[in-house]
Formats: C-alpha cells, structure tokens, sequence
C-alpha cells in the first residue's frame, strides 16, 4: 500500500498575499483561487499547499514562535544560494523592515556536512532549507 500526500493546509491572516509569496519562492502554480472562501490551492511537481483565509484571532502572534517547522532539502548548493538570493530580493522588493537588519534577515548557515537558512512567513511560520554536502 502506498500513500500520496495531499496539500499541506496551511491558515493564513493574509491568504493572498502567502500565496504569491510561496508561488514565487517555490516555483509553484496557482491553480484555484475562491477569494470568497478564502482558499487558495498552489501545485508544484512534488508538493501542494491549500492556503485558507482565517481570522488573526483564531491564529498565534506573528511575532511568536511555533512549534512546525516546514523543511525542504534541495539537491545542489547553488540552488540553495539562489533560493536564498531569491528570498532576500523579495523581502528587499515588498519593503520588509527586517530585509537590511543583519539579525533578521534569511543567512546561510554550515554546520557539519549540512547548509541551511530559515525564514518566517507572514504568520510566523518557520521555514527551512537545506542542502547536505555528500563528501
């Protein structure tokens, strides 16, 4: 027997506005959008998401911590550097206050045999991406 993951659900203050963020830092399609439910469903070749428009109410602070990390590994160095150019340009581009504070911002990180940066989205979910050197 095998399993195939549906989308990862994700709830959101700003549905809209997560979406074109994931669309644009993961390369994924936007392939329905029913603003009057709020839900938004973004397709890539391995992964899905549904974003779903909630109140901030029924949500943690933003600015505090969650217990879910979401991690993705990349197969190349080189992706990982222009996935984290990438990430930086768009923070930079939407005005990110944090984009130019050097203790906020995405920075790669090695340890081990393992290089890595984190980012935050919209609603203070942690993101991690990875790539593990294989010498």
């Amino acid at each position: 027997m095998s399993y195939l993951l549906g989308p990862h659900i994700l709830y959101s203050r700003k549905a809209t506005q997560l979406a074109q963020f994931l669309s644009e830092i993961l390369d994924l399609e936007i392939m329905a959008s029913n603003p009057s439910e709020g839900r938004i469903l973004l397709k890539g070749e391995s992964i899905s998401f549904q974003v779903i428009q909630i109140s901030a109410q029924k949500l943690p602070p933003v600015d505090g911590e969650r217990d879910t990390i979401l991690t993705f590994e990349v197969e190349e160095l080189s992706h990982l550097d222009d996935l984290l150019h990438k990430v930086q340009f768009m923070s930079y581009r939407n005005g990110d206050p944090t984009a130019l504070n050097s203790d906020k911002k995405a920075i790669l990180h090695h340890e081990g045999g393992e290089h890595f940066f984190f980012l935050k989205d919209l609603d203070g979910r942690r993101w991690k991406f990875s790539y593990f050197s294989k010498t």
